[in-house]
């Protein structure tokens, strides 16, 4: 699925020009702690991790031209 929203991003020239298949589990890869309620809790605890908000931001701006 996230292959494929990627996939239209690449078409609509949103993202830029890459394969989507490396780029949705380099993207999965980057937001994997937001997907565990201890590791969210963890990140939210702790000033030196990023907020959840920072990582999908900084997810989806890999993505971009």
């Amino acid at each position: 699925l996230v292959a494929e929203v990627i996939s239209e991003g690449i078409a609509a020239g949103e993202f830029a020009d890459q394969d989507p298949e490396v780029a949705s589990r380099c993207f999965g890869a980057a937001i994997i702690t937001l997907c565990h309620p201890q590791m969210v809790a963890q990140c939210l605890a702790k000033k030196n991790r990023a907020m959840p908000d920072e990582l999908i931001e900084f997810a989806i701006r890999a993505l971009k031209k």
